[in-house]
C-alpha cells in the first residue's frame, strides 16, 4: 500500500505532543498528482510506492511528516472507496457469515469460504506489520531498494502467469494462507500488494481474471487497517484549513481512479497475459535504481 512520505516512528509522534497545525502547503496539482497515481497504481500490479517516489521528485515537495501522513490518510480513503465499488457485496456475505457464528448460527459455505479467506489473508500483514514497522515506517525505502524490488517480482510475476496453469477454483484455506503471506511479503516496499497477491493466486492455478477479482476482494480488510493506524498516528496532528480542499481533492481523486483502474483491469485479463505490466515494472525499477543519487533524500512509503 502507497505512502507519501518517510515518517518518524510512532514513538516519535508521540513525544512531539501539542505539536502547530503543519507548516508547508499541499497545493491542488499536487493533491490531484498523488491521488491519480495512488489511484491507478494501488490496483495495477506495478508497485505504488516506486510511482509515489517519481511523483514527488518531479512535484520536488519537501518532506513534512505531518502533511505526509495526513496525505496517506486521504488516499487509503480514496482507494477504500473505489474497493467498496468492486467488492461490497462480497464483504457484506462474509460479514454476515462471520455475524452468524458468533450467534451460534450455521451460515452459508459459500460465505464462510469467502470469510475464512479474508480472515487468513487479513492476519499476516497484520502481525508482521506490527511486529516489524521498521519494513513499513522507514527501513529498505530508497528509490535503488524499491526499483530493485519492482525489477524482481515483476520478472516473476510475468514467467508465473505465462506458465501456471489456469483453472477454476473455490476459495479455501490454503488460498487465504498464500494470500496473507503475500500480503506481508508486500509491505516490503516495491513488492506490491497487487502484484504480490495476483502472483499467489496464478502460483495456485486461478484463471487470471479470478486472481485479478481476489486481489480486489483481499484489500479491504488491510486497507481499512492502514486508515486506522494513520488515523490513530495522525490524532497528534492539527489539520490546518488550508490543507482541508486540498485532501479531499486527493481523497476523491483516488476513488475515481481507482474505480476506473478495477474495471479497465477486469477487462484486461480477460484476454490479455500480464506480460507488459512485468516489463513495465522492470523499466520502472532501472529508472528508480537510475535514479537513486537524486532521490536518495526523498524516500517515500507504501
Amino acid at each position: 500500500m502507497a505512502s507519501a512520505a518517510r515518517r518518524p516512528t510512532l514513538s516519535g509522534r508521540i513525544s512531539a505532543s501539542k505539536r502547530s497545525a503543519p507548516q508547508s502547503d499541499l497545493r491542488f496539482h499536487e493533491a490531484l498528482l498523488l491521488g491519480a497515481v495512488q489511484g491507478v497504481t494501488e490496483f495495477l500490479p506495478v508497485s505504488s510506492t516506486g510511482h509515489l517516489i517519481l511523483a514527488r521528485l518531479l512535484l520536488r515537495r519537501p518532506p513534512d511528516p505531518d502533511v505526509d501522513l495526513l496525505i496517506d490518510v486521504a488516499l487509503h480513503l480514496g482507494t477504500l472507496g473505489a474497493l467498496m465499488t468492486t467488492c461490497a457485496h462480497d464483504w457484506r456475505r462474509a460479514a454476515m457469515a462471520l455475524l452468524h457464528l458468533a450467534l451460534g448460527r450455521r451460515p452459508d459455505p459459500a460465505d464462510a469460504r469467502i470469510a475464512a479467506v479474508l480472515c487468513l489473508a487479513t492476519l499476516p500483514p497484520i502481525l508482521v506489520g506490527g511486529r516489524w514497522p521498521r519494513v513499513v515506517q522507514g527501513s529498505g525505502r530508497s528509490p535503488q531498494r524499491v526499483g530493485t524490488a519492482m525489477a524482481v517480482v515483476g520478472l516473476i510475476l510475468g514467467l508465473v502467469d505465462r506458465w501456471a496453469p489456469s483453472h477454476r477454483a473455490a476459495p479455501g484455506p490454503m488460498l487465504g494462507i498464500a494470500l496473507g503471506l503475500a500480503q506481508a511479503a508486500a509491505l516490503v516496499p516495491g513488492v506490491s500488494r497487487s502484484g504480490a497477491t495476483i502472483l499467489a493466486c496464478r502460483l495456485l492455478g486461478l484463471e487470471r481474471t479470478t486472481a485479478v477479482r481476489t486481489s480486489f476482494l483481499v484489500a479491504g480488510p488491510v486497507t481499512v487497517a492502514a486508515v486506522a493506524k494513520e488515523l490513530w498516528e495522525a490524532r497528534q496532528v492539527r489539520l490546518g484549513r488550508r490543507l482541508l480542499a486540498p485532501l479531499a481533492a486527493g481523497i476523491l481523486t483516488s476513488c475515481i481512479a481507482g474505480m476506473l483502474t478495477n474495471r479497465w483491469l477486469l477487462r484486461y485479463a480477460v484476454h490479455h497475459e500480464l506480460w507488459s505490466f512485468a516489463l513495465y515494472r522492470l523499466l520502472m525499477g532501472t529508472a528508480l535504481v537510475g535514479r537513486a543519487p537524486l532521490g536518495s533524500r526523498a524516500e517515500l512509503g507504501s
